[in-house]
């Protein structure tokens, strides 16, 4: 007998275990930590009670669905079933209830990421509306060889992060760095503040290039090493989560000198590889990143599925 709820903070591990267990069953690559998932309980705009929901066989959490909300309307959707429990019905009750919950919260659209070797869960999302909108690549440098080292253009100085007054400053360089990205959004600077406070957060590890002449900053740097992660997988591999400069300072080989600074930064913590996402639609970025020896190691599809009544929007990050 299957029992459907919506979570509780006493679920935590639970959805933690079984994240993991479908991780190691279709060789994901992605397993998660309590520590990680607490982050995201607490984060800015989630509401873990309201929008997850589980499905739980003799107290044991066989499968879950959360539908991330975003402020601009926007869900994203991520969808669990235990290995032993599939092709039971958990998967397709669980997915009713999450497309019921995104038209009584009034969102815009619904995006679900799915790696693009599972073509089978590809086809059961197809089943409910959902399309292919958009592909991005996960790529991976080694870190074993010598790197070049980062020179900074003439007219341009680089600094790390400093305190909890560089926060507007991340806030607005994100925002504005990424503006007409596909999947991303205007962040508020509580979210950023947010993120930039958790016990994991290295300002050794964030960098801004400012204009020598104005003082603006034209562009930044941010990545992480997740030791928790690295303790789950063995594979000490950073993560350059976000690079982006400002419109007005593009061509310049500031994206190449952030992008040096960070995996110099990592070799020099120890990480034997750096990895990082780039979005398909951007192949600028693409050739920036293979002219330093990254390669690709994967592929991330987006399904989206309009809702009735609604227009395209939306936006994500971290």
């Amino acid at each position: 007998m299957i029992a459907f709820r919506n979570f509780r903070v006493s679920d935590a591990e639970g959805v933690v275990t079984l994240t993991n267990e479908c991780s190691a069953a279709d060789q994901l690559d992605e397993p998660t930590s309590l520590a990680e998932f607490q982050d995201q309980m607490m984060a800015p705009n989630a509401d873990f009670e309201r929008d997850l929901l589980v499905a739980v066989s003799q107290g044991h959490l066989v499968g879950f669905v959360n539908v991330w909300i975003e402020p601009t309307r926007r869900g994203i959707l991520r969808l669990r079933v235990h290995p032993g429990f599939r092709n039971r019905g958990i998967g397709t009750a669980l997915m009713g209830w999450a497309l019921e919950h995104a038209g009584e919260m009034d969102l815009a659209l619904v995006d679900a990421p799915i790696k693009a070797r599972l073509t089978g869960q590809q086809a059961f999302l197809g089943k409910f509306g959902f399309a292919l909108e958009r592909c991005g690549w996960v790529m991976r440098l080694e870190l074993s060889g010598e790197l070049p080292l980062p020179l900074i253009p003439a007219g341009f100085n680089i600094r790390n992060f400093q305190d909890e007054g560089d926060v507007e400053a991340l806030t607005a360089i994100t925002n504005v760095a990424f503006a007409e990205h596909w999947g991303e959004r205007e962040y508020a600077v509580d979210e950023e503040r947010y993120w930039t406070s958790r016990p994991w957060f290295d300002p050794g590890l964030v960098w801004f290039v400012h204009e020598a002449r104005s003082g603006q900053v034209a562009g930044y740097a941010w990545a992480r090493i997740n030791e928790e992660r690295i303790k789950l997988t063995g594979d000490r591999a950073g993560h350059i989560g976000e690079l982006g400069v400002h419109p007005d300072f593009r061509r310049r080989g500031l994206g190449r000198a952030l992008l040096l600074r960070a995996v110099n930064a990592l070799k020099e913590r120890g990480m034997a590889a750096a990895e990082l996402e780039v979005d398909g639609g951007n192949p600028n970025a693409k050739r920036l990143y293979e002219s330093l020896g990254f390669l690709k190691k994967g592929e991330l599809r987006w399904y989206r599925k309009q809702m009735a009544g609604h227009d395209q929007a939306g936006g994500t990050k971290r």
